[in-house]
């Protein structure tokens, strides 16, 4: 094996945890050679004891078109003491030593304690802190989503199971959660390695490679979520790769601008603008074309178990759609029967219903009970052949909640249906 790659979790401060573990893959056989934007890469040696040392860099920004002078300065030094160059990423740079009794590159705890928070005022602690923001932003917007009362068809607790709203409440708490706690375990340790410094000791870095794993899984479990809602799955791969592909060409760019010598400014104000530029042409591409054929295929493939052919009415001239939504915890279909072309009058009604399937026992009387919230009246189910059945009140068409073991049906209709109608409605749309 010539090389050997690895997911790096471990915080940007952390200096302690990666060095811990550098040592100990060198002990098995592996010495660091190339730090990558998200892995980190081994050469093979002989397994032996290595020291490694973190050294940071606050005012470098990792866009620098040569190696910053202070780099360069730096490994002139270590190099007279030792000390080599194993890998370089922006603001910090990677040394080994084969001697593992050196001197450490770091004799004073205080102006290493220092660099680290000035590294991290810079970049990373308003990045946690714009992330706290956005969770709460999200938490606030999923639970405004949740309890929102418009009609029927566009929300309720139903809509909002069927789709991946479900999952956002708990992901974005626990992330919410990481982030306060990496910002509050960061600040606790500046205070007490701060502390620790005036008596010239050093202070270890707190390991919570958990916590990056964590954030990982719950991004996994996300995309996930994204794939098991119907028609989603492809838009949410297609959303993905043009992401990606914007990624790779925004590095690209940036690497280029290096080559041709543009400052470190210039190359960051450019690689950023590029990569949200291409980032929202990807997205809005992917989801125009995405939703030019969710219609053509809604009036295509459109299969409705229930039609206006079924009730005596002639259907020649209608458009049939469907629009499925689907998690783990329940399937919402919305069935629409419309006329081609505006027409007024009875002879051209249109059919409208929707048909929820729960699999998650826990949710049905949550369901049950948001499309009652807006008033019903209890009605006979035995002629629906239904388990329950209520009529709604709609002061425009004749609506109808219908309810089954595991299935609930919201009906309009445009005047109220006769027995033998109900019939064959409940026979039609029955589990």
């Amino acid at each position: 094996m010539k090389h050997r790659y690895e997911l790096p979790l471990y915080s940007f401060y952390d200096h302690t945890g990666m060095v811990e573990h550098l040592e100990k893959m060198a002990r098995r056989g592996w010495r660091l050679d190339k730090l990558g934007g998200m892995l980190w890469r081994y050469q093979p040696i002989e397994p032996r004891r290595l020291k490694y040392a973190l050294v940071y860099f606050p005012e470098v920004t990792g866009f620098e078109p040569t190696p910053p002078e202070s780099h360069l300065r730096l490994q002139e030094l270590c190099a007279q003491a030792g000390w080599q160059l194993a890998a370089t990423a922006g603001k910090y740079q990677v040394y080994y030593n084969q001697d593992p009794d050196a001197v450490p590159l770091e004799t004073d705890p205080g102006i290493q304690v220092d660099i680290i928070h000035r590294t991290m005022k810079r970049n990373f602690i308003p990045s946690y802190l714009l992330l706290t923001l956005a969770a709460v932003l999200q938490l606030f917007m999923q639970i405004s989503d949740l309890n929102k009362n418009y009609n029927v068809w566009y929300s309720g607790k139903a809509y909002y199971f069927s789709g991946v709203s479900w999952m956002m409440i708990p992901a974005w708490g626990a992330l919410l959660l990481i982030y306060l706690l990496e910002l509050s375990r960061y600040f606790w340790w500046h205070h007490r390695a701060k502390k620790r410094a005036e008596e010239g000791l050093h202070t270890p870095s707190p390991h919570s490679w958990w916590v990056q794993l964590l954030a990982i899984v719950l991004l996994i479990l996300l995309v996930i979520s994204w794939t098991t809602v119907g028609r989603m799955r492809g838009f949410v791969f297609a959303v993905l790769a043009a992401m990606l592909l914007a990624m790779v060409l925004s590095i690209g760019l940036s690497k280029l601008l290096k080559v041709v010598g543009v400052s470190a400014k210039v190359n960051q104000a450019i690689t950023i603008g590029v990569a949200c530029i291409l980032s929202l042409i990807a997205v809005m591409s992917v989801s125009n074309f995405t939703i030019q054929s969710r219609r053509q295929a809604e009036q295509m493939d459109a299969v409705l178990p229930l039609r206006l052919e079924d009730l005596g009415v002639d259907g020649t001239h209608y458009t049939l759609r469907e629009d499925v939504r689907q998690s783990p915890l329940l399937r919402r279909i919305e069935y629409h029967q419309w006329p081609a072309f505006h027409q007024s009058g009875s002879a051209f009604p249109e059919l409208n219903y929707l048909v929820v399937d729960v699999y998650c026992k826990a949710l049905w009387d949550v369901c049950l009970q948001d499309y009652l919230k807006n008033g019903a009246q209890t009605v006979d189910a035995a002629p629906w052949g239904a388990r329950q059945a209520w009529q709604m009140e709609n002061q425009y068409e004749a609506a109808y909640l219908l309810c089954w073991d595991d299935r609930m049906v919201y009906l309009e209709l445009e005047e109220a249906p006769s027995d033998a109608q109900k019939a064959i409605i409940g026979g039609k749309l029955k589990p």
